[in-house]
Order: C-alpha cells, then structure tokens, then sequence
C-alpha cells in the first residue's frame, strides 16, 4: 500500500515538468534550517553537558571526604597503608582503596561501592596522628584533605 502511494507520488511529480516552484524551495529550505538548528543547539547542549560533568566530579570529592569525617568520628582505630586505609569502627570495619580508576569503599571486606571516578592516583599517609589523602584526578587535578583522627583530637581537649 505504502510502496503504492509512494510510486504515484514520485510518478506524478516526473510526469509534472514545470520544475521547482517557490513553494516547493521554501519548504526544502526551511526543513535544511530546522536540521541545522537542531545540530548547533545539540553541540551547546554537549558542551553544556561537559561543564557540568567537571562540577560533578568536585561534588563526588566533597561527599567522598565528608563520608570519611564521619567515619573517622566514629572510629577506634586507623590502619594506613600507601594506598588504601582502612577504619575500624564498633559494628565494622570499612576499607577505602584505589581500584582501577576507581576508590572504592568496601565493609567487612565485602562489597564494591565506587567512591571517586577517574582517579589516576590516590594516596593516603598518617602525618603527625592526622590522616593526609592526596587524590590526582585523570585530568590532572590534584586535591588534598587531612583529617585529625578522633584520637588526636582528644589529646587536645580540656
């Protein structure tokens, strides 16, 4: 039926030789323009969508290192290797470590929650009873926390 409909319609337009009219001009070229509207606001939309990737890497950041103060509140004791730590708390122990271009955080030893993307390095240090995390991103941005372990902090309170 389609193919029917389809063959009258190219058919009538070769039996018609009267050429391009205006009309038919106008419509071909505002069809061109709606097409090349839509690709511009789509290469906008894409870079829009990179800006907003980048700010939602800082925001990982933020949540990673205040989920780690909160830990870190609640914990007895700190193990510190070059890349991973690990927080013992009453209930359970969680462990932070590099995995891939990932961090990722385990409990118990089990589980495989991703904390951070796109981490090239990821470094942990104890300095001074303070806990030092130096974190380079893939795209070579390099951020820094330190933290005072509960313990520290009770040494300076009255």
């Amino acid at each position: 039926m389609t193919k029917k409909i389809l063959s009258l319609f190219v058919l009538r337009s070769f039996k018609d030789n009267n050429g391009l009219t205006l009309i038919e001009s106008l419509v071909s070229f505002s069809i061109w323009m709606i097409i090349c509207h839509m690709f511009f606001v789509g290469i906008f939309f894409l870079a829009e969508l990179n800006e907003k990737v980048k700010q939602n890497e800082e925001y990982e950041f933020f949540v990673f290192f205040e989920e780690i103060q909160r830990e870190l509140y609640l914990a007895n004791s700190v193990n510190v290797s070059t890349a991973s730590f690990t927080l013992h708390l009453p209930t359970r122990s969680i462990s932070y470590s590099k995995y891939n271009d990932y961090v990722r955080r385990r409990v118990n030893g089990t589980g495989h929650e991703l904390v951070l993307q796109n981490v090239s390095s990821f470094k942990v240090m104890e300095v001074k009873g303070r806990l030092l995390c130096q974190i380079i991103f893939s795209n070579g941005k390099k951020l820094t926390k330190e933290w005072f372990t509960i313990h520290e902090l009770e040494k300076y309170s009255l």
